[in-house]
């Protein structure tokens, strides 16, 4: 795992959509590419559903007098959040250039194992874009 060959898709997996198709298409069976892709796709899962969660709490507490506040005050939660997001994010990166295999805390363990949610959707994802770029015959 020392060689940049190997070493460079798994630091673009860390790149949304752009490195993720990449290392979806091309890398798919390297198996180093494919581990930082799993962290990614948890990273990025876990923002959005931060954000989306304070969204939905946010809303349905804005019915109760002065609920509008203690929603704008929840959001200070999903600034730390994003701030571990966009650190955790770097480290990750540095972890793919160095060629090492480290788990991201909190969410890490998602990207592990084939029963897990980010390796689920990671392999989902990839049969449905294969699906989508066969041509037809």
């Amino acid at each position: 795992m020392n060689t940049p060959a190997v070493r460079f898709p798994a630091f673009l997996a860390y790149i949304p959509v752009i490195g993720w198709l990449y290392v979806l298409f091309f890398k798919h069976q390297d198996e180093f590419a494919m581990f930082h892709l799993r962290q990614s796709i948890g990273l990025f899962a876990f923002l959005a559903l931060m954000f989306i969660s304070w969204g939905l709490v946010s809303w349905i507490i804005s019915w109760i007098p002065y609920g509008t506040l203690v929603g704008v005050m929840l959001f200070t939660l999903v600034i730390a959040a994003f701030l571990y997001g966009f650190i955790y994010w770097l480290v990750g990166m540095k972890y793919a250039l160095q060629g090492r295999v480290v788990l991201l805390p909190i969410f890490g363990e998602t990207g592990k194992s084939p029963s897990t949610v980010s390796f689920r959707l990671t392999r989902l994802f990839y049969q449905l874009l294969k699906g989508f770029f066969q041509p037809c015959r």
